[in-house]
């Protein structure tokens, strides 16, 4: 089975530096991701390629473990990560840029299925539903920033 890919993309009126700050952080995500229900950084150091995370995430009533790894950090403009769940290889790369009214935020899910039954079966719908809840989740992240709601972890 191809690779299934889902892009979003936002607008949200703060700087490109605030915006890549409290969207990439591995941890504060819990506070606008509804799927997230734990974060914890795993790795020592400051957040460089190579740290590793451990979420635990559920959707669609099933919780599943994961442990990000940043593949990818330029800030302001680029990060990436990679993780495993049972069902799939996950790449994730958020990309940031100034426009006009603010930071656009794209970000691009690549699921690569694991190959049995189950992945190749349920992964489409899985996927093409948890891009419905990101950008819904997005749209929080904005409405958050926005109103100058704390979301990221200092």
């Amino acid at each position: 089975m191809d690779k299934i890919t889902i892009v979003k993309e936002i607008v949200i009126n703060r700087p490109i530096q605030e915006v890549f700050e409290t969207a990439t952080c591995m941890e504060s995500c819990i506070n606008w991701w509804t799927m997230i229900k734990e974060a914890k950084k795993v790795s020592q150091g400051p957040t460089a390629v190579g740290t590793e995370y451990r979420h635990i995430a559920k959707f669609m009533g099933v919780s599943v473990e994961s442990h990000p790894v940043v593949t990818l950090l330029e800030p302001p403009h680029r990060f990436a990560y990679q993780s495993r769940t049972p069902t799939a290889h996950m790449d994730v790369t958020f990309t940031f840029e100034e426009v006009s009214g603010g930071t656009k935020m794209t970000i691009q899910m690549e699921a690569d299925p694991i190959p049995n039954m189950f992945a190749q079966t349920l992964l489409p719908m899985v996927m093409n539903a948890a891009g419905r809840q990101f950008q819904s989740d997005m749209d929080t992240l904005k409405a958050m920033m926005e109103n100058d709601v704390k979301v990221k972890v200092w």
